[in-house]
């Protein structure tokens, strides 16, 4: 039977390798394999989609009144882009995760209106 030095000694090194594997296991998904969503405001096409603009205080220098809509798109994706602005702004076929977010009473959040 094991003397109580030597469990806690195993149950250590159990601790230890479980937080190893937990740990390889989060960097595997994270950075290797670019496993998350990345949001992102992109250009609108006011004449063709229902776009967001910000709200902003009367006088403001900071406020940017250019139209935007939402993309949220797996990193992996944007990765393959190489820094191209229409694969950045729009969901590609079978592109599985992306989603495009256009202005509505839904998807509206403080701070944001629909450009009319």
């Amino acid at each position: 039977m094991l003397n109580n030095k030597k469990r806690y000694k195993v149950f250590y090194a159990f601790l230890i390798t479980l937080l190893f594997f937990g740990i390889l296991f989060k960097y595997v998904h994270f950075i290797v394999q670019k496993d998350f969503i990345i949001f992102n405001q992109v250009n609108c096409d006011k004449t063709k989609d229902n776009c967001f603009i910000s709200v902003c205080d009367t006088g403001s220098s900071e406020c940017d009144n250019s139209t935007y809509k939402k993309i949220y798109k797996k990193a992996f994706f944007v990765k393959k882009c190489n820094g191209d602005e229409n694969c950045l702004s729009s969901c590609g076929y079978n592109e599985d995760g992306c989603e495009l977010v256009f202005c509505s009473a839904d998807t509206l959040i403080d701070g944001e209106m629909c450009f009319e």
